[in-house]
């Protein structure tokens, strides 16, 4: 991977990967069926949406949304609202939030809590509208 350095707030310089096309060794997925397919956007945002209010509880382990929703506020400075409009599935999370408590939890523990323990094929074929077959002359 090619390092990139990058600003930071406080005007210091880290060193972050790029996962851009043409900076160093660019992620292949190859030709498969998931690059022949379309998501569904409706059933994205309900599994999205179901995924994150679990990965809240995983991550603010509590007896009621009411005590979750006290925990992650403060942990994420929003309002208990917000973070009860989450775990009700009523509102989508922003990406950032979502990154946050996924960094709080652990990348592992977040696959096995987005995915349920199925395989990558069985989620995707459940936010996906359905394949778009591609025949070569």
């Amino acid at each position: 991977m090619s390092f990139m350095s990058r600003r930071s707030q406080n005007g210091t310089s880290s060193p972050e990967k790029s996962f851009r096309a043409g900076e160093g060794e660019a992620w292949q997925g190859g030709a498969s069926h998931e690059n022949n397919c379309r998501v569904n956007r409706v059933h994205l945002q309900d599994v999205a949406r179901e995924r994150f209010a679990d990965l809240l509880r995983v991550a603010f382990p509590a007896e009621t949304d009411a005590a979750i929703a006290r925990d992650a506020s403060e942990f994420l400075q929003t309002s208990e609202k917000t973070v009860r409009n989450w775990l009700d599935m009523s509102h989508s999370a922003p990406f950032d939030v979502v990154f946050a408590i996924g960094c709080r939890v652990g990348v592992f523990r977040v696959m096995d809590v987005m995915t349920r323990g199925e395989s990558r094929h069985t989620v995707l074929g459940s936010i996906v509208q359905g394949a778009v077959r591609v025949f070569a002359k």
